[in-house]
C-alpha cells in the first residue's frame, strides 16, 4: 500500500525522536537506525550491535563518508574533473582508514555503510571491505557473524570494480533518483563517462 521502512542516517536527536514515538506506539514506519562513525566508541562501550531492537525500530550500520558529490565536483574521482587538471574530488577517507576504523565495527557485531559517490572513492572503500571480510575470514565468531556491508550510493564505479560487489557479498545501495537529478552532472567528467559505469543511471 505504500512504504513500510526507511533506513535513516540522521543524528542522535532523531533517534531519541524515534525511540520516544515508538515507546508511545505512534512509530508507523519500520525504521533501521544508522549511527555516525564519530560515535563509534559509545555505541562499541554500550553493546550496541547491527539488528539489536525489534520490527519497529533496529539499529543498521556505521555511517562514513568517503567522499563527496558530483555536483560540487568533491566527489574523488580516478581523473581530473573536465576542465580542472588539477581537481580530482575530495577523498575525506582512504582504505587503510576505513579498514581501521571499520576493524572495530566489525569486532562488535556493528555492519558499516560508505558513502561513496566517485569512482576512486568506489575504488577505495572496496579495498576496505576486502581487507575486513579477510578479518571476517580469519576470526569467525558471533561477534562478526554475516554483515551486511554497504556502499551508499556507489554512483560513479569504474568498470574493473563492478564484479567486486558481488565478489565481497556487499550491497550497492543505489537510489533511483540519483539517475535523473545527477544525470547532467555527468559532464563534469567528460567523455570518460561513456565508459563508467553508473548504476541506476544511463549508458
Amino acid at each position: 500500500m505504500g512504504l513500510t521502512g526507511v533506513h535513516d542516517f540522521d543524528r542522535q536527536t532523531c533517534f531519541t525522536a524515534l525511540q520516544l514515538l515508538h515507546e508511545v506506539g505512534d512509530l508507523k514506519l519500520r525504521v533501521i537506525k544508522s549511527l555516525p562513525i564519530e560515535s563509534l566508541p559509545q555505541v562499541v562501550e554500550i553493546g550496541l550491535r547491527t539488528g539489536f531492537g525489534d520490527d519497529f525500530l533496529r539499529i543498521g550500520s556505521i555511517k562514513a563518508f568517503a567522499d563527496g558529490a558530483l555536483g560540487p565536483r568533491t566527489a574523488a574521482m580516478l581523473q581530473p574533473y573536465e576542465g580542472e587538471p588539477e581537481n580530482r574530488g575530495i577523498a575525506m577517507l582512504d582504505a587503510e582508514e576505513i579498514f581501521e576504523r571499520g576493524r572495530l565495527a566489525v569486532e562488535n557485531g556493528l555492519s558499516l555503510a560508505i558513502h561513496a559517490i566517485g569512482d576512486r572513492a568506489n575504488h577505495e572503500v572496496l579495498d576496505a571491505y576486502t581487507q575486513l571480510r579477510q578479518l571476517e575470514q580469519k576470526k569467525p565468531s558471533s561477534s562478526t557473524g554475516h554483515l551486511r556491508h554497504r556502499i551508499e550510493h556507489v554512483q560513479i564505479i569504474h568498470p574493473d570494480d563492478v564484479h567486486r560487489l558481488a565478489q565481497l557479498n556487499i550491497i550497492a545501495s543505489m537510489q533511483p533518483i540519483h539517475a535523473v537529478s545527477d544525470f547532467r552532472w555527468r559532464t563534469a567528467i567528460g567523455d570518460r563517462a561513456q565508459s563508467i559505469h553508473m548504476p541506476g543511471g544511463r549508458s
